[in-house]
């Protein structure tokens, strides 16, 4: 993620638009912290908030691969091939929550937040790709999919279980 250190960089979400604070969402925040967070929401009760160390992705100018995973085990968040040990302020690492806990989700959006309250927090950098599983990938996978980097095809990691995957442009 690139930022201009102003604030929420969103780099995904997921929402109910007709219901407050329903949501799911993965993004950078741009202020002095340097860091990724993630939530989830439904009905304004929040399943999980955790986020990275300050600095963790620092620079934030420069090109970093970050994933995030959820499993019967919980979830995990990744900054350039590493597991990342996030600390909660709601929930823990065993917590599950993901698509499947904000219900009637209407908005899927890359690069942008869009709730209850309108379109916003949009993402000030470049996003080469994203890719979903209805699996968590084993760090080892997340791992080969850093590694590999472009032009690496996510398709080859998981390709039974992969249920979107969308590449934009080839820096040229």
């Amino acid at each position: 993620p690139a930022s201009d250190s102003s604030g929420t960089n969103e780099l995904f979400s997921a929402s109910d638009l007709s219901e407050d604070n329903s949501y799911l969402q993965f993004y950078q925040r741009g202020d002095s912290d340097d860091r990724l967070d993630f939530e989830v929401k439904e009905g304004g009760s929040t399943s999980i908030n955790c986020h990275t160390g300050a600095g963790s992705i620092s620079p934030a100018d420069s090109w970093h691969y970050v994933a995030v995973t959820v499993s019967a085990s919980g979830n995990s968040i990744y900054i350039d091939g590493v597991k990342i040990s996030p600390t909660y302020s709601t929930g823990n690492a065993s917590t599950q929550a993901f698509f499947n806990t904000v219900n009637n989700i209407d908005s899927v959006l890359i690069g942008a937040m869009n709730d209850s309250g309108g379109l916003d927090t949009f993402f000030n950098g470049h996003i080469s790709e994203v890719a979903i599983w209805d699996v968590a990938l084993t760090t080892n996978q997340v791992k080969t999919l850093y590694n590999d980097r472009e032009p690496f095809n996510a398709r080859n990691v998981a390709r039974s279980d992969l249920i979107s995957y969308l590449r934009f442009g080839d820096g040229s």
